[in-house]
Protein backbone atom coordinates (compact mmCIF):
# COMPACT_ATOMS: atom_id res chain seq x y z
CA UNK A 1 0.00 0.00 0.00
CA UNK A 2 1.47 3.53 -0.77
CA UNK A 3 3.11 4.97 2.51
CA UNK A 4 0.98 6.89 4.84
CA UNK A 5 2.26 9.83 6.48
CA UNK A 6 2.22 9.87 10.20
CA UNK A 7 2.48 14.00 10.71
CA UNK A 8 -0.44 14.26 8.73
CA UNK A 9 -1.98 11.84 10.80
CA UNK A 10 -1.93 13.51 13.98
CA UNK A 11 -2.18 16.91 12.59
CA UNK A 12 -5.91 15.02 11.51
CA UNK A 13 -6.51 14.09 14.74
CA UNK A 14 -5.42 16.82 16.92
CA UNK A 15 -8.53 18.74 14.33
CA UNK A 16 -11.56 16.48 15.49
CA UNK A 17 -13.61 18.02 17.67
CA UNK A 18 -17.17 19.69 18.26
CA UNK A 19 -19.50 21.06 15.50
CA UNK A 20 -22.31 23.08 16.00
CA UNK A 21 -24.89 21.04 14.76
CA UNK A 22 -23.19 17.26 14.71
CA UNK A 23 -19.87 16.26 16.03
CA UNK A 24 -16.32 15.28 14.15
CA UNK A 25 -14.90 11.80 14.74
CA UNK A 26 -11.14 10.49 14.22
CA UNK A 27 -10.81 6.93 13.53
CA UNK A 28 -7.30 4.90 12.29
CA UNK A 29 -8.10 2.75 9.07
CA UNK A 30 -6.58 -0.55 10.15
CA UNK A 31 -5.26 -1.39 6.91
CA UNK A 32 -4.58 -5.08 7.90
CA UNK A 33 -7.75 -5.82 8.44
CA UNK A 34 -9.26 -4.53 5.19
CA UNK A 35 -10.47 -7.28 2.55
CA UNK A 36 -7.85 -7.05 -0.16
CA UNK A 37 -8.23 -7.68 -4.03
CA UNK A 38 -4.67 -7.42 -5.44
CA UNK A 39 -5.18 -5.98 -9.35
CA UNK A 40 -2.66 -5.99 -12.29
CA UNK A 41 -1.55 -2.37 -11.02
CA UNK A 42 -2.16 -2.43 -7.62
CA UNK A 43 -5.09 -3.34 -5.03
CA UNK A 44 -8.62 -2.51 -3.83
CA UNK A 45 -9.01 -2.67 0.29
CA UNK A 46 -12.80 -2.43 1.60
CA UNK A 47 -11.97 -1.49 4.88
CA UNK A 48 -14.17 -0.64 7.97
CA UNK A 49 -14.77 3.03 9.06
CA UNK A 50 -16.89 4.82 11.46
CA UNK A 51 -19.89 3.31 12.58
CA UNK A 52 -19.52 0.54 9.82
CA UNK A 53 -19.27 2.50 6.92
CA UNK A 54 -17.39 0.82 4.28
CA UNK A 55 -13.81 3.01 3.28
CA UNK A 56 -13.17 1.68 -0.52
CA UNK A 57 -9.47 2.08 -0.97
CA UNK A 58 -8.13 2.21 -4.33
CA UNK A 59 -4.33 1.59 -4.65
CA UNK A 60 -3.07 1.80 -8.01
CA UNK A 61 -0.09 2.84 -10.18
CA UNK A 62 1.35 5.17 -7.48
CA UNK A 63 -1.97 7.09 -6.53
CA UNK A 64 -4.46 6.31 -3.97
CA UNK A 65 -8.16 7.17 -4.43
CA UNK A 66 -11.22 7.07 -1.82
CA UNK A 67 -14.28 6.37 -1.67
CA UNK A 68 -17.02 6.34 1.41
CA UNK A 69 -19.93 3.91 1.83
CA UNK A 70 -21.73 1.40 0.16
CA UNK A 71 -21.40 2.04 -2.76
CA UNK A 72 -19.73 5.11 -3.61
CA UNK A 73 -20.70 6.68 -6.82
CA UNK A 74 -17.03 7.52 -7.47
CA UNK A 75 -13.51 6.55 -6.02
CA UNK A 76 -11.88 10.26 -6.78
CA UNK A 77 -8.11 11.24 -6.08
CA UNK A 78 -5.89 12.90 -7.83
CA UNK A 79 -3.67 12.59 -11.10
CA UNK A 80 -0.38 13.20 -9.29
CA UNK A 81 1.71 10.65 -7.27
CA UNK A 82 0.17 10.58 -3.73
CA UNK A 83 -0.71 8.69 -0.82
CA UNK A 84 -3.91 8.92 2.06
CA UNK A 85 -3.27 9.59 5.00
CA UNK A 86 -5.04 6.20 7.41
CA UNK A 87 -6.46 9.27 10.04
CA UNK A 88 -10.24 9.96 8.72
CA UNK A 89 -12.60 12.38 10.27
CA UNK A 90 -16.41 11.50 9.80
CA UNK A 91 -18.94 13.93 10.71
CA UNK A 92 -21.87 12.96 11.81
CA UNK A 93 -24.88 14.52 14.10
CA UNK A 94 -26.00 12.60 17.36
CA UNK A 95 -26.30 8.91 16.84
CA UNK A 96 -26.73 8.67 13.05
CA UNK A 97 -24.48 7.35 10.26
CA UNK A 98 -21.76 9.92 9.34
CA UNK A 99 -22.80 11.83 6.23
CA UNK A 100 -19.21 13.27 5.43
CA UNK A 101 -15.69 12.14 5.73
CA UNK A 102 -12.31 14.34 4.98
CA UNK A 103 -9.34 12.52 4.02
CA UNK A 104 -5.71 13.81 4.24
CA UNK A 105 -3.42 13.32 0.96
CA UNK A 106 0.41 14.03 0.69
CA UNK A 107 1.20 14.57 -3.30
CA UNK A 108 4.40 14.14 -4.82
CA UNK A 109 5.02 17.43 -6.84
CA UNK A 110 8.09 18.08 -9.46
CA UNK A 111 8.16 20.67 -12.36
CA UNK A 112 10.20 18.81 -14.05
CA UNK A 113 10.08 14.81 -13.11
CA UNK A 114 13.50 14.61 -12.20
CA UNK A 115 15.07 12.73 -9.81
CA UNK A 116 16.02 14.25 -6.42
CA UNK A 117 13.32 17.01 -7.19
CA UNK A 118 10.04 16.31 -5.85
CA UNK A 119 8.83 17.89 -3.03
CA UNK A 120 5.69 17.01 -0.43
CA UNK A 121 2.42 19.14 -0.47
CA UNK A 122 -1.02 18.11 1.55
CA UNK A 123 -4.01 18.37 0.45
CA UNK A 124 -7.61 17.72 2.58
CA UNK A 125 -10.77 15.90 0.57
CA UNK A 126 -14.10 16.14 1.70
CA UNK A 127 -16.30 13.32 1.06
CA UNK A 128 -20.03 12.73 1.19
CA UNK A 129 -20.78 9.10 2.56
CA UNK A 130 -22.66 7.32 0.28
CA UNK A 131 -25.89 6.14 2.02
CA UNK A 132 -29.53 5.27 1.02
CA UNK A 133 -30.69 7.36 -1.66
CA UNK A 134 -27.65 9.62 -1.39
CA UNK A 135 -24.36 9.20 -3.88
CA UNK A 136 -20.89 8.84 -2.01
CA UNK A 137 -17.71 11.04 -3.75
CA UNK A 138 -15.61 14.02 -3.32
CA UNK A 139 -17.33 17.35 -3.00
CA UNK A 140 -14.18 19.70 -1.82
CA UNK A 141 -10.50 19.99 -1.96
CA UNK A 142 -8.84 22.08 -0.69
CA UNK A 143 -4.63 23.19 -0.35
CA UNK A 144 -3.47 23.74 3.12
CA UNK A 145 -0.67 25.63 2.01
CA UNK A 146 -2.42 27.94 0.37
CA UNK A 147 -4.96 28.92 2.50
CA UNK A 148 -4.69 29.37 6.28
CA UNK A 149 -8.39 28.13 7.05
CA UNK A 150 -7.73 25.12 4.99
CA UNK A 151 -9.32 23.12 8.15
CA UNK A 152 -12.10 24.69 8.57
CA UNK A 153 -12.58 25.46 5.15
CA UNK A 154 -12.89 21.41 4.74
CA UNK A 155 -15.21 21.07 7.88
CA UNK A 156 -17.55 23.76 6.91
CA UNK A 157 -18.00 21.64 3.29
CA UNK A 158 -18.31 18.58 5.59
CA UNK A 159 -21.05 20.01 7.57
CA UNK A 160 -22.65 21.21 4.70
CA UNK A 161 -22.24 17.52 2.15
CA UNK A 162 -25.31 15.09 1.84
CA UNK A 163 -27.15 17.02 -1.00
CA UNK A 164 -24.75 16.73 -3.87
CA UNK A 165 -25.82 14.04 -6.99
CA UNK A 166 -21.82 13.61 -7.72
CA UNK A 167 -22.37 15.02 -11.48
CA UNK A 168 -20.25 17.69 -10.81
CA UNK A 169 -16.66 18.30 -9.83
CA UNK A 170 -15.35 18.50 -6.45
CA UNK A 171 -15.62 22.47 -5.41
CA UNK A 172 -11.92 24.03 -4.81
CA UNK A 173 -12.35 25.57 -1.33
CA UNK A 174 -10.90 28.94 -1.03
CA UNK A 175 -8.14 30.05 -3.15
CA UNK A 176 -7.85 28.46 -6.20
CA UNK A 177 -4.51 28.32 -6.57
CA UNK A 178 -1.99 25.47 -5.07
CA UNK A 179 -2.46 21.81 -5.23
CA UNK A 180 -6.22 21.55 -5.48
CA UNK A 181 -7.05 21.70 -8.91
CA UNK A 182 -5.44 18.85 -10.00
CA UNK A 183 -7.45 16.79 -7.91
CA UNK A 184 -9.41 14.19 -10.69
CA UNK A 185 -12.68 13.11 -10.44
CA UNK A 186 -11.91 10.04 -12.58
CA UNK A 187 -15.22 8.70 -13.07
CA UNK A 188 -17.35 11.94 -13.62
Amino acid sequence: MTAIRPALALAFTLAAGSAVAGEWHATILDFDACAVEEHEIGANLLCEGFRGVTVHVDDFDGRVALGFGNPPKNTDTFGIFNSASDVVLWYAEGDAPPTAALAGYVLSVSESGAPGTWTYRPALVVHQVARDGVPGCAVGVVDPLVNGDAMALARAAGEAAGGSDCEEFPAILGLEEGIAPSFNAWSR
